[in-house]
């Protein structure tokens, strides 16, 4: 197969990326690691997450190792990318009720990939960890300009209700995952959603200062709720992984809006066969049909002035299928 980035590129799942020779010349050898965190905001994923690992199944493929980072910390105080309004902490009693089922669907997910997956907590490295010793250590070499001119962080100050120091950290939490990854799994590349790139981009100019370290980060199009408004754990109108909270006929219903900035393909000169099937860019694999598309009318055709020569078998109108 293509090298990853070109993979990846040709299947339009990159929304902005690093410096793409040095990226492509990192992940030329086999056995390099790549990871994407999931907080723990809820007790299940959304489909929004899955694209995440759809993508570090693609790394597998590739010949890499996928590392999904669980924010067993950073879960404890909410990311502001993408929210117009503060978090809701959580209890530690739903926080590790949410680690456990979100780890469940990630192993379920990313089990058969062939390769070796990592799948790390950052609260066992963020634990027992000082406040005066994260201030020295990490928030020293991260200027406030820097943090202050992050999209995410300029919205929500833009509003009225603002952005509380806690979120405000938010950042420095993730750009440290980034540098203890790359000292604990010599891990030097990180994928997420498009709303990421503020957090990514921190943790690889931190990982410059801190052990003068080249880091490589991926973005890719946010999957959206139908009002095209990002799909959060916390927002309504997710689209949930766990049947119990979006059953599969709901989840087969879900389609993205189609976003203006995409780029479209020319209008085909052919008619499609109807057994055709669309596929998932990510997967490349036959989306399943939706109920309406799949129901044909039981009807029988009406009578005709003057019928064909053949007659359709069971005497069904070719026109009984829906639009």
């Amino acid at each position: 197969m293509p090298d990853l980035l070109t993979d990846f590129e040709a299947r339009g799942l990159v929304n902005q990326s690093t410096d793409a020779a040095a990226l492509r010349g990192w992940l030329a050898t086999p056995g390099r690691r790549v990871y994407a965190g999931f907080d723990p905001t809820a007790d299940s994923l959304h489909v929004g997450h899955l694209v995440a690992l759809v993508l570090l199944r693609r790394v597998a493929a590739a010949g890499h190792e996928p590392v999904a980072l669980v924010g067993g910390a950073t879960g404890m105080i909410g990311d502001p990318s993408g929210r117009s309004e503060e978090r809701n902490l959580l209890s530690p009693d739903e926080l590790a009720a949410n680690i456990a089922g979100v780890e469940r669907q990630i192993r379920g997910v990313l089990a058969s990939t062939g390769q070796t997956v990592h799948v790390v907590n950052n609260a066992d490295w963020m634990r027992g960890v000082g406040y005066l010793e994260f201030l020295r250590d990490v928030g020293k070499h991260v200027p406030l300009g820097q943090m202050l001119g992050k999209d995410s962080v300029k919205s929500r100050l833009e509003r009225e209700g603002g952005i509380s120091y806690t979120e405000f950290s938010y950042m420095l939490l993730q750009a440290w995952d980034f540098v203890h990854l790359s000292d604990a799994l010599d891990c030097r590349v990180q994928i997420g959603g498009s709303d990421q790139w503020g957090n990514i981009t921190a943790g690889i100019e931190l990982g410059r200062r801190l052990r003068s370290r080249e880091l490589h980060g991926i973005t890719c199009p946010l999957l959206t709720k139908a009002d095209g408004t990002k799909m959060g754990k916390t927002a309504a109108g997710a689209v949930w992984l766990d049947p119990r909270r979006t059953s599969p006929y709901r989840f087969y219903q879900y389609r993205p809006p189609r976003s203006s900035s995409a780029p479209r393909s020319p209008p085909s000169t052919t008619r499609p066969s109807p057994r055709s099937s669309p596929t998932c860019p990510a997967t490349s694999s036959p989306a399943r049909p939706s109920t309406a598309t799949a129901c044909r009318s039981s009807r029988p055709s009406r009578p005709l002035a003057s019928p064909p020569a053949r007659a359709p078998p069971g005497g069904r109108s070719s026109r009984g299928a829906p639009p």
